[in-house]
């Protein structure tokens, strides 16, 4: 069965994310035994400005708290929003296809966003931080943009907030 596991809400700051956009990090691979491995680079500052219509995450200066447009940070008195609705993001053709020509029984590849979830719940200026690569992070993007939540808090009151979703395609 092709089924991707939906991705899950990483409550991390958001320097933790760029930090990790911004420095070289070793490539995924994987294997299984007497099975052949494909390895699947980390995509970071070398990103060209859109990869499968989603946008490269611009660079965050975290000290800000709030950002210039509003938006909040998790922490310093700020609750993080909780899902509603995770649907699951599909496998691109572009990556079905490559499996099946490459014989690959397993595959796993990874996509970082950068999203706002509003004081309604709704994810809005989705980003790219990291690529899975094969036409997949476009399927993300189309998941994360159906996400919904209960809003963050702040003082009880509803707040947008900036958070990374990590996207897992498992086969």
């Amino acid at each position: 069965m092709h089924k991707a596991l939906f991705g899950y809400v990483l409550l991390i700051p958001m320097a933790s994310a760029i930090s990790a956009q911004q420095t070289s990090q070793p490539a995924q691979s994987v294997s299984e035994p007497n099975k052949p491995t494909i390895v699947l680079p980390y995509y970071s500052a070398e990103l060209p400005p859109y990869v499968d219509g989603v946008p490269k995450c611009a660079p965050v200066d975290d000290r800000i708290h709030p950002l210039p447009d509003g938006v909040y940070r998790i922490g310093h008195g700020v609750s993080s929003p909780k899902p509603i609705k995770t649907p699951e993001a599909k496998f691109s053709d572009e990556a079905l296809n490559m499996m099946k020509e490459q014989h690959l029984s397993h595959f796993e590849a990874v996509s970082l966003m950068m999203v706002t979830v509003d004081a309604e719940g709704k994810t809005k200026d989705l980003c790219l931080i990291r690529s899975a690569g094969y036409g997949l992070d476009g399927q993300a993007a189309r998941a994360v943009e159906e996400y919904r939540f209960h809003p963050a808090r702040m003082n009880g009151e509803p707040v947008s907030v900036r958070l990374t979703i990590e996207v897992d395609f498992k086969h």
